[in-house]
C-alpha cells in the first residue's frame, strides 16, 4: 500500500500501526483490505488496541458479506461502507426512529385512486428530489425522512426545490422527540404545521442536540396537513408514490441492509420492527436471476457513499413489507 497522499501524521499513524500489528507475523489478506479501507474511507484509530479491535469487527463483517454474496438467488448485495469495522451499539444509535406504535391512530388511513398506476416512478427524474445527505453519529434519520418529504412537498405545491433544516427539528422539536435520541416524523409533521421551517443555508446542520435558534421570520415551508397511508399494501404504497414522495419506515440494524451495496433486498430476514426513517421516491421493477423483481425506490440519510449512490431498493411485496417498509407509510402536503 502507497502513503504517497497520506499526511505527514497520517503516514506515521499508519506506519505505526503497521509495525505494530505485524512485528509477529505477514500481513494476511483481510489485513491488506483493511488498511485499504482505512484508506478509502478515512479511518483513523487512536491506539494499536483500537487498530486491532476494529479489525476483528472488519474481518467479521467481511465473513458476513462473503456469505451473503454467495447465496443462492441473492438479489442484493453486501460489502465495505462507512459502517463496516462499527459495533452494533454503533449503528443502533443511528436508528432514531421511535414510533412503538402508528402515530396519528385518530387520524384514517387514506384510499388512494389506484386504477392507473404507472409501472414505475422516479421522482429524480423530474427534479423533484434534493441530494443525499449525511445524518452522522446522531439518531436524527426521522428529521431527514420529515425535511425530505417536506422539501418534495413543496416542490409539487411551487416548483421550487428546497433544502430544509434538519437540525430546527433536532434542537427545537422537543415536546415530544429527543433530536439525536430519536423522534417520530408524524409528530415532526404536527411541530412542522405550527413552526414552518428554515431553509438548510439559515439552520446548518451539525450531528448534535443544541440549543434551539430558530427565527420564525426565515420560517419557509410549513406542513399543511398529512396522510397515513393504507399500511401493509404494495398497492396503495404505489399509489401514493404516483403522487409524490412518502415517508416510510424500516428495520435497519441486520447486515442486509447497513452493509447493503446495490442491487433489491428481497430477505425476509431483515425485519419488519421498523426503527429508522426513510423517503421513498419511486418504484419499478427488474429482472434478477432471470425473475421480475419490484422494487421501491427510497432515499436514505447516511450519505452518498452508502447503497446505490445514498439509495437503497427495497422489494415491494405483500405484507409488512420487506424490512416492514409497509408498516407505517405517511405523506405530506406544504405550502
Amino acid at each position: 500500500m502507497s502513503l504517497e497522499n497520506f499526511s505527514p501524521a497520517k503516514k506515521f499513524a499508519v506506519a505505526a500501526l503497521l509495525a505494530s500489528a505485524s512485528a509477529d507475523q505477514l500481513m494476511s489478506e483481510n489485513e491488506y483490505k483493511f488498511m485499504s479501507y482505512i484508506t478509502r474511507f478515512g479511518k483513523q484509530y487512536r491506539t494499536v488496541a483500537e487498530y486491532r479491535f476494529r479489525l476483528a469487527l472488519f474481518e467479521n463483517r467481511i465473513a458476513e458479506h462473503e456469505a451473503h454474496n454467495s447465496k443462492e438467488g441473492a438479489t442484493s448485495s453486501q460489502g465495505q461502507n462507512e459502517f463496516t469495522d462499527w459495533t452494533e451499539s454503533e449503528l443502533a444509535k443511528l436508528m432514531g426512529h421511535r414510533t412503538p406504535v402508528r402515530q396519528g391512530a385518530d387520524r384514517l388511513a387514506v384510499t388512494y385512486p389506484h386504477q392507473f398506476l404507472k409501472s414505475s416512478v422516479d421522482w429524480r427524474e423530474t427534479g423533484g428530489v434534493t441530494y443525499v445527505k449525511n445524518q452522522g453519529h446522531c439518531g436524527s434519520c426521522w428529521t431527514f425522512a420529515t425535511a425530505a418529504a417536506m422539501e418534495h412537498a413543496h416542490w409539487r405545491t411551487t416548483g421550487d426545490l428546497v433544502n430544509l433544516a434538519e437540525s430546527q427539528f433536532v434542537d427545537c422539536d422537543t415536546a415530544h422527540n429527543g433530536g439525536c435520541n430519536g423522534g417520530d416524523v408524524q409528530l415532526a409533521y404536527e411541530y412542522a404545521e405550527k413552526n414552518p421551517v428554515q431553509l438548510l443555508e439559515d439552520y446548518p446542520y451539525v450531528a448534535k442536540d443544541e440549543s434551539c435558534k430558530y427565527d420564525s421570520s426565515k420560517g419557509k415551508v410549513a406542513v399543511t396537513s398529512y396522510q397515513n397511508v393504507q399500511i401493509n399494501s404494495v398497492e396503495q404504497l404505489k399509489a401514493a408514490l404516483n403522487i409524490g414522495a412518502a415517508h416510510v419506515s424500516v428495520q435497519a440494524d441486520k447486515p442486509v441492509f447497513h452493509q447493503y451495496t446495490g442491487g433489491v433486498i428481497t430477505d425476509a430476514g431483515c425485519g419488519t420492527h421498523h426503527n429508522h426513517a426513510i423517503t421513498a421516491i419511486g418504484y419499478g421493477s427488474t429482472s434478477i436471476n432471470g425473475e421480475t423483481v419490484e422494487y421501491y425506490i427510497v432515499k436514505n440519510s447516511w450519505g452518498p457513499g452508502w447503497g446505490e449512490e445514498g439509495y437503497v431498493r427495497i422489494g415491494a411485496v405483500a405484507g409488512e413489507g420487506i424490512c416492514g417498509v409497509q408498516t407505517n407509510p405517511t405523506q405530506p402536503t406544504t405550502n
